[in-house]
């Protein structure tokens, strides 16, 4: 771990796995503002007019990786992050940034090394700061470069009895259009092809084993979740059943994953980790060639 300035941000920290390294500012947020591989560009997406600031009234979408919590609201979601945050160095491959926005709630984004090479864990945590009972649910959002391919798995029935039955969903938003030319659907998978996209898309879904992924160049992002557990089904998480959602407009990507809805009483926290890992592709790659790097890795992991 080493402490540096980035991107006019004064209060910066880094860590490294493998060859690929990851910052995190203390100035706002929490934010992590860089992730890459090798001396490669920044994969996530900084928007250039908000870079280094801090301070201010007014909510900046800013870019990177940031923490959110359910549901989505348009006041209390958008309560300005503007100023330093709470720093705890816990070790040299692991930093805790913390952040009170309004009385009521607290975050909290862990940054750390995880065990496999060239892969970072993220936990992602909301404590409840109110002497009232909150349900909600933790919220983690990266936002990617643009000009690359997102993947999300479709749900497949986990028997043959089971395929005369309905296997999986999709959940759409008001501004979800499938006749957008970014979307490409795979009998396994959805591709979703950023630079593609004439509006604004979303979409979400259930996944028992839920990853999510994402190439850009010469990197590919693969985006794993904590919470395949056996007692856990769509109707426990927010937006009709989504605990993996993605974003894309004309600017970025974004790979989101939803812990489960939770009642917090006063004191109480919800949390869960996403790991994200960087693998070396070549550009010319077929999606098929992609999708089983990302299966291979899965497993190994």
């Amino acid at each position: 771990m080493k402490q540096l300035e980035y991107q006019g941000w004064k209060n910066c920290y880094q860590i490294e796995s493998g060859d690929c390294r990851m910052i995190a500012t203390a100035d706002i947020g929490p934010r992590i503002v860089h992730l890459s591989r090798g001396n490669g560009e920044n994969l996530l997406k900084l928007f250039e007019e908000q870079i280094g600031r801090v301070g201010g009234d007014d909510w900046r979408l800013v870019g990177g990786h940031r923490v959110w919590y359910a549901p989505e609201d348009p006041v209390t979601s958008y309560i300005p992050d503007n100023d330093p945050v709470e720093v705890e160095v816990i070790s040299s491959d692991e930093i805790c940034f913390k952040v009170s926005l309004i009385p009521e709630v607290e975050k909290s984004l862990i940054m750390r090394v995880a065990t496999n090479t060239n892969e970072f864990e993220l936990i992602n945590q909301i404590r409840n700061a109110s002497d009232q009972v909150l349900r909600t649910a933790s919220w983690g959002i990266t936002t990617f470069a643009p000009g690359g391919v997102g993947y999300m798995p479709i749900s497949k029935a986990i028997s043959p009895s089971d395929t005369l039955s309905a296997s999986g969903q999709i959940n759409l938003w008001d501004y979800t259009l499938f006749s957008d030319p970014a979307f490409t659907w795979r009998s396994e998978w959805i591709e979703f092809h950023q630079e593609r996209t004439l509006s604004k898309q979303k979409v979400g879904t259930y996944l028992r084993n839920p990853w999510l992924a994402y190439r850009l160049g010469e990197s590919l992002v693969i985006k794993t979740f904590d919470f395949n557990k056996e007692d856990l089904s769509a109707y426990d998480f927010p937006d009709l059943g989504s605990n993996v959602e993605v974003y894309f407009d004309t600017y970025m990507l974004e790979l989101e994953g939803l812990s489960p809805w939770t009642e917090l009483k006063p004191g109480e926290t919800v949390s869960h980790t996403e790991k994200l890992q960087v693998l070396a592709i070549e550009p010319d790659w077929s999606h098929e060639k992609v999708i089983e790097l990302v299966k291979s890795a899965i497993t190994s992991g």
